[in-house]
């Protein structure tokens, strides 16, 4: 079996195990009785979850001195250490999950089927001791317990702190997408100034808030001493790069630029990558997803230290970007220029073409620049990718476009 049979072989087995949990998963949480509904409170919500699923909660609570307890036992700790926990989840709720938590309170006491793409979201609630689940009819069935309900109503100004809280998590990710990582402070410095919504944050909250994102979604990272985007490989080694470039200052984007960069879609889809998608959309036939995951191979493989080259090699090794020559003509000049207008970690949020253009921290080559002035490489030489096979049989044809 050669390298890419057993890439291939991998990623099906790696996809069949996932399936095989989400199944597992599913067949566990319908197997929970649902409880009548007016004993749709906690007591009912926790009684219905295994002891594992109890002391998951309270591993997520983050409450000790519990773990020998019984299953009643635990239950009842649980109940006010969940009621607590809520009123301060509540602060830090961003819309998606303010939305979630609206379509369970809309009718008290009246459970909801969820869509299947809905189930993971609120298992991740179910994680906290937030919502309630049960079995109907081979449907997984949602509801929110009776206390969690009346809390939730009793929050004063709540939309307005979703609408804030929703702002500092989308400003984040935009500063995240120029930076790559950030300590608290520097992310406070840049945030704060930013924010339009609600009255004046803390540190204290804004950090409860991407504690909180950060559990929800993949996109942000907590880190010891800050915040990092969700695919950097290496922290020390994006923070050992910035200090050879000790005289390049941090790119500095508008409040503007810095929310749209906070779209989750930005980094496939932001102005650097327009030229790229366009042509590659109307090659491949509008596939969004495999154009998507094309241009997110290509952007985590430079944030990360590679070269475009690294990247277009990986994705044809996978078979994920098979094209005809004259496809590749047009195609490549493309993709150079959206190496060079690509903000990158490395150069603290700048884009080659700006650092060049400045002449910021010496001379930055760029890869159209690079393209031109490797060395030659034999045809019957060995691959400089390190494939191990001859230049001629893997990077030539995309070398010489």
């Amino acid at each position: 079996m050669d390298k890419k049979e057993q890439q291939k072989e991998s990623l099906r087995q790696w996809e069949e195990q996932a399936a095989a949990y989400e199944q597992k998963r599913r067949q566990g949480l319908l197997r929970h009785k649902l409880p009548a509904e007016k004993d749709r409170d906690l007591q009912h919500a926790l009684h219905a979850l295994t002891k594992q699923e109890l002391d998951d909660i309270r591993a997520n609570l983050n409450l000790h001195g519990m773990s020998s307890l019984k299953k009643a036992e635990l239950v009842e700790k649980l109940i006010p250490a969940v009621r607590h926990f809520a009123k301060i989840w509540f602060g830090t709720m961003v819309q998606e999950q303010y939305d979630f938590l609206q379509r369970l309170s809309e009718k008290k006491n009246v459970a909801i089927a969820a869509e299947a793409d809905e189930n993971d979201a609120y298992d991740s609630l179910l994680a906290m001791g937030l919502v309630g689940v049960g079995g109907d009819g081979g449907s997984l069935v949602w509801y929110l317990p009776q206390e969690i309900h009346e809390l939730l109503g009793k929050e004063k100004d709540l939309e307005a702190r979703v609408q804030q809280n929703s702002e500092i998590a989308r400003l984040t990710r935009g500063l995240l997408f120029y930076y790559g990582f950030l300590s608290y402070e520097e992310l406070l410095a840049r945030l704060l100034p930013c924010l339009t919504t609600g009255t004046s944050v803390d540190a204290p909250h804004v950090v409860g808030v991407l504690m909180n994102v950060a559990s929800w979604s993949d996109f942000i990272q907590i880190e010891n001493d800050g915040v990092s985007y969700f695919a950097l490989a290496s922290v020390d080694g994006l923070t050992a790069e910035w200090q050879q470039r000790e005289s390049l200052l941090y790119a500095d984007p508008t409040p503007q630029q810095i929310g749209e960069a906070g779209d989750t879609d930005y980094p496939v889809a932001g102005p650097f990558a327009q030229p790229a998608r366009a042509f590659l959309m109307k090659t491949l036939k509008g596939d969004k997803a495999l154009v998507d995951d094309i241009l997110l191979t290509l952007y985590l493989t430079i944030q990360n230290g590679g070269t475009l080259q690294d990247g277009l090699a990986s994705l044809q090794e996978e078979d994920r970007l098979q094209l005809t020559k004259p496809e590749w003509e047009k195609l490549m000049p493309l993709l150079v220029a959206y190496n060079n207008e690509m903000p990158q970690w490395i150069l603290k949020g700048h884009s080659p073409n700006s650092v060049n253009q400045a002449g910021h921290g010496g001379h930055i080559v760029s890869f159209g620049e690079h393209i031109q002035s490797k060395p030659k490489v034999g045809r019957n030489d060995p691959c400089p990718c390190g494939s191990g096979k001859k230049y001629k049989n893997c990077c030539l044809r995309k070398d010489e476009l």
